[in-house]
Formats: C-alpha cells, structure tokens, sequence
C-alpha cells in the first residue's frame, strides 16, 4: 500500500450533497469509499497521542450515549445503514459506532467484517491515533481490493485542521451547496440542527465549539465533558427542538468561513471544489473531473453511466419560503455565500 495515492476526505457542512458523493464513488471499482467514518466518534475522533491497539479499537466500538441518539433509523433514515431489525446481535444501546455506516456502507456482512477488524486492530502495539486510522484505512483497501481510500462525515469541515494535521498528503475535496438550501436541510436534520443549536448557545457565551480550545473533534475538553453531560439533559427533547432558520444560516456562514481559512494552506493541486448545484446540472462532467483529481485513471464508463444515474435535485429550495423569511436566511448567509461566489 506505500506505493498507493494517500487518500482523500470529502469535506462539507452537512446537508451539502456530500452523502450522495460518497455513494457514488462507492460504485467506483477503485474507491474504497469510507462513509461516516468520523462522525459518530466526532468530540474524540483526532484526541490523543500514543495509543494501544486496544484502546484505538474501544474508539470505534464502544458507544456513547450522544451518537446513539442522535444517528439511528429515526434520527437519521436515510444515512444510517445498519439492519438493526434482522440483528440478533446488537440493538440500539450496544451498537458499536463503526457499524452505523462505515462497515455496512462497505458490506452486506458487517458483522462478519466487524469481527475481523476487532481481532487485527486489538493486536497492535502502541502508535499514534494516525498511524492506527493509515493502517486500518490501507487494510481495508487491501481488503477489498481497492486502490484508494475516500473517507466522508456530514459536517466534517469543523474537523478539516485535525485532518490535515493528521493526514498532511490526503486530497481534499470540498462539496459545497448554496447556504440558503443547506440551511434549511440542516432544520429537518436532528443531528445537524442539534450541532448548530449547541454552537449557537456557546457563542452567546463567548464560546466557540468550531476553534479551539473547543473545536469538536480534537478538543479534549470537548471529549471528556460530552459522556458526562449526555446523561445530565434531555437529548431527545434537545434533538426535537427546532431552530430559526437564520441561526442555522449564522452556523453554515462560519463553517464556509473556517473552510476556507483552512483551505488556503492546502496546495492547489491537493484540493477540489465541488458544487452541488453543477453535479447536478452536469454530473458527467463534475465525474469525470473529480475522477481526475483522485487519480483513478480513465474515466470508468460504467461507473459514469451507474453514478449519473443516482443524481437527483434534493427538495430544499430557500425561494419558496415567505419573503421575510428569505430576507433574514439570505442576511445571516451573506458572507459564506460570497465566499463560494453563489451572489451575483
């Protein structure tokens, strides 16, 4: 595996059209596509230095009460793949993280993969948490036969610098959507709403849950408040509640904001943009550049042909909203949608 490509991540704000890239390449006979890999163990995904094989696995088995209310059948039909209904095995207080999506994304037999990993992973002397992600990663491609690993978590853009720092030669590609669409996908979407809410309360305080000390996914503040304060509030009533939708344009802004404060030290031939708007109205052409970019060779065109046809226009549409309602959506996503050249 040392002579493959290093990987890549898909990054976004979540309700971007992120999920539908990861699907498609996950037809690619070359891709190992890795889907919400970091997303259930996101407040501890890149917390840590020197860790045993044993203690790597336990981050990706051992549940926490947050995930499990938050991405489940309910919460989260569409994305969350586990057959929880046929298992004998796990239920949804045992599921282990890495069974949500990741491993079923991969397999019809995930439970099957899931023991295999357990018995490789709980081996390994001590590393870096990076070493163990790079070995497991390039097992799996070895695994499958695939040449390159593409890993996507809704919302990942808030872990982009932990990335990076992490995995200094991965490719990144960055799927963006006009905020106003976005914006109100994250209101119909518990997880993302709740996230949103929470950064939304910090910052009434002066706190920002989006850069450190705070910033979710390598704050290890962040990963030992979170199993304590989980059981101390109503997480269903919170998940429940909903959010103006200016808030969560005030939210969407300073994530395109981070992005692209982080994307400007990345070099120009190691980053892609891709709008969601232009996949959909041209997804051949999009296809074949993001193909391109992750060096996958020729244009497979099975794969195109397979792809084109998963596209569809998602239903958020900010212009059927009442007047007023567009006025403030529009105000509070001003500067990430200048940002992303989405005003004229």
């Amino acid at each position: 595996m040392s002579q493959q490509p290093p990987g890549a991540f898909i990054v976004g704000t979540g309700r971007c059209g992120s999920t539908l890239l990861s699907n498609i390449l996950r037809q690619h006979p070359k891709v190992l596509s890795l889907s919400e890999f970091f997303m259930p163990i996101a407040s501890r995904a890149f917390v840590g230095g020197m860790i045993t094989g044993e203690a790597f696995w336990k981050r990706l088995s051992r549940p926490q009460l947050s995930a499990q209310r938050a991405i489940n059948p309910k919460r989260c039909p569409e994305e969350f793949l586990y057959p929880l209904h046929r298992s004998t095995r796990f239920n949804e207080t045992n599921l282990p993280p890495i069974l949500y999506v990741t491993l079923p994304h991969l397999t019809d037999s995930p439970d099957a993969l899931y023991d295999e990993l357990a018995a490789i992973l709980r081996r390994r002397n001590s590393a870096r948490l990076g070493a163990h992600y790079r070995f497991l990663f390039e097992w799996l491609c070895r695994r499958f036969r695939k040449r390159i690993w593409v890993e996507r978590s809704g919302g990942s853009i808030v872990m982009l610098p932990a990335m990076l720092r992490t995995f200094p030669d991965a490719r990144i590609v960055h799927c963006h959507r006009d905020g106003r669409d976005v914006s109100i996908s994250i209101g119909r979407h518990a997880p993302m709403r709740l996230f949103a809410a929470n950064w939304h309360r910090c910052r009434r305080l002066g706190l920002d849950l989006l850069r450190p000390p705070l910033r979710v996914g390598d704050s290890r503040i962040v990963a030992v408040l979170e199993p304590l304060m989980a059981p101390l509030v109503n997480l269903d009533r919170q998940l429940d509640k909903e959010l103006p939708l200016d808030v969560i344009g005030a939210f969407w802004s300073e994530l395109i904001g981070l992005a692209g404060e982080t994307l400007e030290a990345v070099p120009h031939g190691k980053k892609l943009a891709v709008r969601y708007e232009a996949l959909i109205a041209d997804p051949e052409a999009e296809l074949t550049r993001l193909a391109a970019f992750l060096d996958l060779g020729s244009v497979d065109a099975d794969w195109l042909a397979t792809a084109s046809a998963m596209i569809r226009r998602g239903r958020s549409n900010w212009q059927s909203l009442p007047p007023a309602q567009q006025i403030a959506l529009q105000r509070s996503c001003q500067s990430g949608l200048r940002a992303l050249n989405y005003l004229s």
